[in-house]
């Protein structure tokens, strides 16, 4: 049976031995084994850079349903077709970028545009917050002074002091489902459409899912309709939005009636 065998053999090239006689590798074997470490170190690098992909995957699919802004925020330039929104996570916050904006800026500010997304957020969020207590505590926002507006990734929780900022951190997914909750309850009681909002089957016909889409519902009359939807969120919510569009007509029409 070989084993290694200190000594023996030019500096730096391990001898093996076998019983009763002593061989230095030949310089083809340590050439091959030059070639594996070599690729051992590639396949291990590769696998940390698929793991930071991984990373960077969760945290956009958590904080692009909620992001603010339609433009490039570096550029200002508004997204289309023509030019698309290129997702980046730098320091664990989702940016969207015009396609071949430079980063550069992103990286030598990063607190200044993570300032603007929290700000945006904020703005956007406010008017649809659905609750008038800190989730942490209970007490009545604003008892006691001005509420703590948190951003989480690109989603508002309001807390009534800083002193609650320590204990949402410690159980940030619970804080959130909470606020959640009462999100689905309070869009529920003006959500436009009784049907689904993918394959347009009657909602009381099944048991609908109410999904929490960023921090808009979406109905659907089940499973597959919900992974429909997840695949092509954009399109599907432009059916939304346009459904909202008539019923604000509408109540405009009754009120000026």
């Amino acid at each position: 049976v070989p084993s290694t065998f200190p000594g023996g053999g030019r500096p730096g090239a391990p001898a093996t031995w076998y019983p009763g006689r002593l061989l230095r590798p030949h310089r083809n074997h340590r050439m091959k084994t030059t070639i594996l470490t070599t690729l051992t170190l590639v396949l291990a690098l590769g696998s940390a850079s698929a793991a930071t992909s991984a990373d960077d995957k969760e945290i956009i699919a958590a904080q692009r349903p909620s992001y603010p802004l339609r433009a490039c925020i570096l550029t200002g330039k508004a997204f289309s077709n023509a030019n698309p929104a290129k997702p980046v996570v730098f320091g664990g916050r989702l940016y969207l970028i015009a396609s071949g904006a430079e980063t550069k800026k992103l990286e030598a500010q990063p607190d200044v545009f993570a300032k603007r997304i929290e700000d945006a957020v904020v703005k956007q969020q406010k008017p649809l917050y659905p609750m008038e207590t800190c989730v942490v505590s209970g007490e009545e926002l604003g008892s006691m002074g001005d509420p703590i507006e948190l951003v989480h990734g690109t989603r508002l929780v309001r807390l009534c002091c800083k002193g609650c900022k320590g204990e949402f951190a410690k159980n940030r997914a619970e804080y959130l489902e909470k606020v959640n909750v009462r999100m689905i309850e309070n869009q529920r009681k003006t959500y436009p459409l009784d049907r689904c909002l993918v394959d347009k089957e009657k909602l009381a016909d099944h048991k609908p899912i109410d999904h929490l889409y960023g921090v808009t519902l979406v109905r659907v009359c089940g499973e597959k309709c919900l992974g429909s939807f997840k695949e092509n969120p954009d399109m599907i919510l432009a059916r939304l939005r346009k459904a909202r569009g008539l019923a604000r007509k509408g109540e405009a029409a009754k009120r000026e009636g």
